[in-house]
């Protein structure tokens, strides 16, 4: 079931983040304190499991991507800083983390990633989150909207390569289901290209997943073709430095791949 978001306007959201007020109850933030006063969340940082605490943070993020499109507008630099270091706050609190952290955190922010291993850069034209077209009057974006995204969490689309990107995210450990879905929205996207529908051509699709980590029994079950197309990453919180990094897993996947293979060979 899905948590109902705070219920408070996106003029008065914004009004509270920029007088640095509190998102729960409108008392006025300490310098420490980050959209929510710690005093509300002290079992959040201490990453002990909190059933309310972990409420009243997932009701300030739906409000948030149950507007993107409206905060994506209006946000301004200062506005997104502080966003950005509460949902990075969540993200490196495992017990607290929902998905919707991750896709608002990667959808609002995908230009401050920190990627490692990983070299071919996305910059997409058109960002689709939840399937949401943003730009009604676009008929591009409809079309993606309707016929491609299907549930997939974020689609990019980049013109310069003309590409689809297909992004799946994932807070825990790839499930036959997670498998599955990447696999349908990669045919969808496929089939409905052929068809030649789109005002711009797309010549390629790029299935992306990002997750915790992966089983090397899951990855596996991917057909060959697909663990060739598909590009799989694990997230990492920088604390410090104030970014979530993306970490490219083929190479640990396929390290771990070989050891098996080689396991069963007599080397005597």
């Amino acid at each position: 079931m899905k948590t109902k978001a705070l219920q408070i306007s996106v003029t008065d959201f914004l009004s509270r983040l920029r007088l640095n007020l509190c998102m729960i109850n409108n008392i006025p933030l300490k310098p420490s304190d980050t959209i929510i006063l710690k005093k509300e969340i002290k079992d959040l940082l201490s990453n002990t499991e909190n059933t309310n605490e972990k409420l009243l943070v997932n009701r300030v993020i739906y409000n948030i991507s149950d507007n993107m499109s409206e905060y994506e507008k209006i946000l301004t630099p200062n506005d997104k800083e502080k966003i950005k270091k509460f949902l990075l706050l969540i993200i490196s609190k495992t017990k607290f983390l929902d998905e919707i952290t991750l896709h608002v955190y990667i959808y609002l922010f995908w230009d401050r990633i920190k990627w490692v291993d990983f070299h071919d850069k996305i910059n997409p034209n058109l960002k689709l989150f939840e399937s949401f077209c943003n730009d009604p009057d676009n008929t591009f974006c409809k079309e993606i909207s309707e016929n491609i995204t299907d549930t997939c969490d974020i689609v990019f689309f980049e013109k310069s390569k003309q590409r689809v990107v297909l992004c799946e995210v994932k807070h825990g450990s790839i499930d036959d289901r997670a498998v599955a879905q990447i696999q349908r929205y990669y045919r969808k996207t496929k089939q409905f290209i052929e068809l030649g529908i789109y005002n711009h051509s797309i010549l390629n699709v790029k299935p992306m997943l990002i997750c915790d980590k992966i089983p090397l029994k899951r990855w596996l079950t991917f057909p060959t073709y697909f663990r060739e197309l598909l590009d799989i990453f694990t997230y990492e919180v920088d604390i410090v430095k104030n970014e979530l990094k993306l970490i490219n897993l083929k190479k640990s996947i396929y390290r771990e791949q070989r050891k098996g293979l080689l396991s069963h060979i007599d080397v005597e």
